[in-house]
């Protein structure tokens, strides 16, 4: 079954296709939003997604990269979906080895550009997806293994 890990560390269990109503209307409230649809294997391929527009403008936007380097647990893929800044925010995370996804601004949503971001991880094998706002810095060097377990 999955489960949706959010701020609060609330734990809630859905079907899938109410997991996918409950990403477009809920999740963009939350700083961090955990996908996962294995609960409970001994390995989950792990994906870390940021959505940005301008972050650098966020003074905190290398700190931001920084505490994910730091982390204890290493996600298979960290990616930006970036929605077409203006600034070096794509530039700065390239140099913390994010990778880069550029969507226009007018087809940024929140919940459907995560509900599309979910399908294609999906696609690609992906178990877990972890969603993170642009200026969520993580507190701890275990943060993503505490959510991950």
């Amino acid at each position: 079954m999955p489960r949706i890990i959010h701020a609060k560390w609330l734990f809630v269990k859905f079907s899938i296709k109410f997991l996918k109503i409950y990403l477009a209307k809920y999740c963009f409230h939350a700083n961090v939003c955990l996908y996962s649809k294995n609960e409970g294997e001994s390995y989950m391929k792990t994906a870390v997604v940021i959505l940005t527009y301008n972050a650098e403008k966020n003074n905190d936007w290398r700190k931001i990269l920084q505490a994910y380097d730091r982390q204890d647990f290493k996600a298979d893929l960290r990616l930006i979906c970036d929605s077409s800044s203006t600034d070096n925010t794509c530039s700065i995370a390239e140099d913390f080895h994010w990778q880069i996804r550029s969507i226009r601004q007018a087809d940024f949503n929140h919940g459907k550009t995560r509900q599309m971001l979910v399908d294609e991880l999906d696609h690609m094998g992906f178990d877990t997806v972890i969603f993170a706002t642009q200026d969520a810095l993580l507190s701890a060097e275990n943060t993503l293994s505490v959510m991950v377990n």
